[in-house]
């Protein structure tokens, strides 16, 4: 079976890449435009 686990630093850079998305393109999440991520959670999926 093959892992499915993404790096603790790669997570972080693609939650923060969609935080900023969704800051630039919905109008009512403008106010997410300086939010940063905090320390990513390991979750395990089936």
């Amino acid at each position: 079976m093959e892992s499915r686990e993404i790096p603790p630093q790669l997570a972080s850079q693609i939650a923060q890449t969609y935080v900023n998305w969704i800051a630039t393109n919905i109008p009512e999440f403008k106010n997410w435009k300086n939010a940063t991520i905090g320390e990513p959670t390991r979750v395990h999926m089936p």
